[in-house]
């Protein structure tokens, strides 16, 4: 099998936009809202190709949209999403927000804890850094050591966290440089560390341009497989979900274009002698209950195999996961 193996970290996180709005207070735009901006930016220039074509799900329209370009206007499509992207969620959030959820975020994560983030943003990894649970050395991909499928130019002098917490983000990050491979050996991704994102990283790395940064388009056909990178961080993904025994699901929809994550869940299922224990945190209890349904569903669990938590972000469901 194809899955990489590592030493359990049972908890494991898995995050979408309504995270980093939640704990930025709104200053990070959720997915649809995002979306939409962007298709209402863009729609005049591209309205001959979608003549005909009436939906309201986004990522249908994307998809479509997708099909009927040449490859060059696709690659300037995807070019303008990056940009776009750039200009909304690489903002920072002012400094009181900022430190509020500062203080959250250390008493959610632990050392040894693996996050899948499905973000752009660099949120998370801006907050872990701050608090000390995570390093950019090292700290992308599942094994600790991306070094054989990314190009990892981090700093000597950054620190390595003891314990460092495992993020992978299969959708990409707006600090990933997209590269393109000389040949099947050649990586395709550098991660962009600076004290632009890392404060007091000591790493003096810079800006990259919004052409150069690697983000999926959030549509039906997501280009994984044109990157190497991508496909490995699947495999962490997957191998992750094995180890699961607390899954905590935070501000992510599971989108019906998502489905290597509908695949990913499958890989859900019962340790020997233990519950799995999954937490579902929306916006309201309503929507954490609807998400968390379709992936009990998708699940290789009986209805005696799992512990179910459905809850809204604002309720106490951080203490049910430390007990």
């Amino acid at each position: 099998m194809f899955l990489r193996k590592k030493p359990e970290a049972r908890r494991v996180f898995v995050l979408g936009a309504g995270f980093s709005h939640h704990f930025s207070k709104c200053q990070y735009p959720l997915s649809k809202t995002l979306l939409e901006a962007f298709v209402a930016k863009y729609k005049s220039d591209y309205e001959n190709k979608l003549v005909g074509f009436a939906s309201e799900d986004l990522e249908k329209s994307l998809t479509f949209l997708a099909l009927s370009l040449t490859s060059s206007e696709s690659e300037t499509l995807k070019r303008r999403f990056c940009t776009f992207s750039r200009e909304h969620l690489l903002t920072t959030p002012p400094q009181n927000i900022e430190n509020n959820a500062l203080s959250e975020i250390q008493r959610i994560f632990r050392p040894l804890d693996i996050i899948i983030s499905f973000n752009y943003d660099i949120f998370v990894e801006r907050l872990l850094w701050k608090a000390g649970l995570w390093s950019p050395k090292g700290g992308y991909g599942l094994d600790g050591n991306p070094s054989s499928w990314l190009i990892d130019k981090v700093s000597e002098r950054l620190p390595k966290v003891e314990n460092n917490i495992s993020l992978i983000k299969p959708h990409g990050s707006l600090n990933f440089i997209n590269k393109t491979p000389i040949d099947s050996s050649t990586k395709d991704l550098e991660i962009v560390v600076s004290d632009n994102y890392f404060p007091e990283c000591r790493s003096n790395m810079g800006e990259i341009s919004s052409e150069d940064a690697y983000v999926i388009v959030p549509d039906y056909l997501k280009d994984y497989g044109n990157r190497r990178s991508m496909i490995h961080f699947w495999h962490d993904a997957f191998s992750a979900i094995q180890q699961a025994e607390n899954l905590v699901i935070f501000g992510y929809s599971l989108p019906e274009s998502d489905t290597l994550a509908k695949v990913m869940f499958s890989f859900l299922t019962r340790k020997l002698g233990r519950k799995l224990k999954l937490f579902v945190i929306n916006k309201t209890a309503d929507e954490a209950n609807y998400v968390g349904e379709r992936i009990y569903d998708l699940a290789m669990c009986g209805p005696n195999d799992l512990d179910k938590c459905f809850m809204s972000s604002n309720s106490a469901w951080l203490a049910k996961l430390n007990h």
